[in-house]
């Protein structure tokens, strides 16, 4: 299988994905790549934030670890936004397919998607999931999942 095979299957995985946000003033947000959330701008009209982004420290470069080992990873995710004043709620990544396991994530409002995008890498992530005020939540790829792809195709 190619890289740009393997790598177009990962994207897509990802897109097959609900993100589920647990808000303290209401019920769940479901977001999903591509599709916009009225109740998410709402949300985010409400704490003055232009945008926000999902992210997740759990199964670092998409290989699978242990619950405990993804719960640790998730508890130095959580204290570091915290550090920050980073305001965020917690999330969940859910496969649609049901071939991968949910990952605990975290909804992180107004952050750039540049400082979002470094502590993804930071944590081992290929993506996250941004929801601009007003428009469709898009998954954006960190540098990590260029690179890993780039380095199967010299190997290929």
């Amino acid at each position: 299988m190619s890289s740009s095979h393997k790598a177009h299957q990962l994207a897509e995985a990802y897109n097959q994905t609900r993100y589920r946000v647990w808000r303290e003033d209401g019920p769940a947000l479901d977001l999903y790549p591509g599709q916009h959330n009225v109740a998410m701008d709402a949300w985010l009209h409400l704490h003055a934030a232009p945008l926000a982004h999902v992210i997740s420290a759990c199964n670092p470069r998409s290989q699978l670890l242990p619950e405990p080992e993804n719960r640790a990873r998730m508890r130095t995710l959580e204290s570091t936004v915290r550090q920050r004043g980073w305001f965020f709620l917690e999330a969940r990544g859910e496969a649609l397919n049901e071939n991968w396991p949910g990952e605990a994530s975290l909804l992180v409002i107004g952050q750039s998607r540049e400082e979002l995008l470094a502590l993804a890498e930071q944590h081992g992530q290929y993506a996250i999931l941004e929801h601009p005020y007003g428009m469709a939540s898009q998954l954006v790829f960190s540098r990590l999942f260029a690179m890993d792809h780039a380095q199967v195709a010299t190997r290929e």
